[in-house]
């Protein structure tokens, strides 16, 4: 079974790019998800073997303008 990786990705302009391609290549599967654009964390994020996330224009300071930070 291939290596399940997630991708939190905080805005659409900062994808998981080069990285990305390389976990593609090695063969992993890839979940993306963008909790800021309301997309849900996983219920049971124990089955992933790895995590990548994006970075983005927002900092994590900013609660009030990205609810999504909290959780």
């Amino acid at each position: 079974m291939p290596l399940q990786i997630l991708i939190i990705q905080h805005c659409p302009l900062t994808p998981a790019g080069l990285v990305g391609a390389a976990i593609e290549e090695a063969g992993a599967e890839i979940t993306t998800i963008m909790p800021h654009h309301g997309d849900a964390f996983p219920e049971d994020p124990d089955r992933f073997d790895g995590l990548v996330l994006c970075g983005g224009p927002m900092h994590a300071g900013d609660d009030e303008n990205y609810p999504a930070f909290p959780p």
